[in-house]
């Protein structure tokens, strides 16, 4: 702004300037013009010989007087002037508008990263199968109710089965969560990653299948989900023949309305390799798109 107030005054001075030389040269031009009128021979002057002499104060001045003599001049350098100064608030409007926008995205994460740490996380995790070792540094193996492991178990295939086929959901975030919907099924197949490209939730029954609902999870809190499977049709995967996938979607949401959240989850039941008696655990894996969260 200060430039512009510079300017202004640098070109009204110049004006000014001008005008009083404009004014000093006429009133010379006057007087030269009188003085010759009496020195010289009364004559009619006629349309033909016009009188000579006569002073053109804008000839005898310099040309750059010009630029700025009123109006011509001085409104030309005004309306250059109202063009910078529109030119310069224009630029500054928009690195103002470019501020404010960076102002806005940086609250907006800093809003999001707080959410995001503070949200309601529901996660899903398998629970433990058995039989189990009683210590680390043993060799004996019990079921979920204490019965040891035995030879005949071991024969049977027995320890090459989960025993129990459940999951649990858990809030591992800072504020509740509420369950809106739930699907969940256990499916074996004859093949590794042989099931659907696109996961089929809710399209058929599932093991466990709850469309709508509200159901609160505090923090840290948790449900525990079973599936039963009969003995008979888990043999063929303790051999190798088919393959156990555990896979399901819950939906929530939590207490930001925010958009809802999602968490796809897919277990594979790996049987370890033969002559190895220790059950392997549920494995999280599976085609894309099976697991992941929002």
């Amino acid at each position: 702004m200060w430039k512009y107030l510079v300017m202004f005054a640098v070109v009204f001075g110049l004006a000014v300037y001008v005008a009083r030389q404009d004014e000093r040269a006429a009133q010379q031009a006057t007087r030269k013009a009188t003085q010759l009128n009496k020195d010289a021979v009364s004559a009619k002057t006629n349309e033909e010989h016009p009188q000579e002499n006569v002073g053109d104060t804008e000839r005898q001045t310099p040309s750059w007087y010009g630029f700025f003599r009123w109006p011509n001049g001085t409104t030309t350098w005004a309306i250059i002037l109202t063009l910078l100064a529109i030119a310069e608030q224009t630029s500054q409007t928009a690195k103002a508008a470019k501020a404010t926008e960076f102002a806005a995205k940086a609250a907006d994460m800093n809003a999001k990263a707080f959410i995001s740490s503070e949200r309601a996380w529901i996660l899903v995790k398998m629970m433990p199968t058995f039989p189990r070792r009683k210590s680390d540094d043993g060799y004996d193996f019990t079921w979920e109710n204490g019965t040891p492991l035995t030879q005949q178990d071991i024969l049977g295939m027995k320890h090459l089965v989960p025993e129990t086929v459940g999951y649990i959901a858990k809030n591992y975030g800072r504020t509740p969560g509420w369950v809106t919907s739930h699907w969940c099924d256990a499916k074996i197949v004859p093949t590794m990653n042989g099931l659907p490209a696109k996961p089929d939730y809710f399209s058929r029954r599932g093991s466990i299948s709850i469309e709508t609902c509200d159901d609160l999870y505090v923090p840290d809190g948790d449900r525990k989900n079973k599936i039963l499977i009969p003995f008979a049709d888990l043999i063929p995967v303790a051999r190798r023949e088919q393959f156990l996938y555990v896979y399901g979607i819950i939906t929530y949401r939590d207490a930001w309305d925010s958009p809802p959240h999602e968490t796809r989850f897919c277990f594979y039941w790996h049987v370890p390799p033969q002559g190895d008696i220790n059950p392997r655990d549920f494995c999280q894996e599976g085609p894309a798109g099976y697991n992941g969260q929002t």
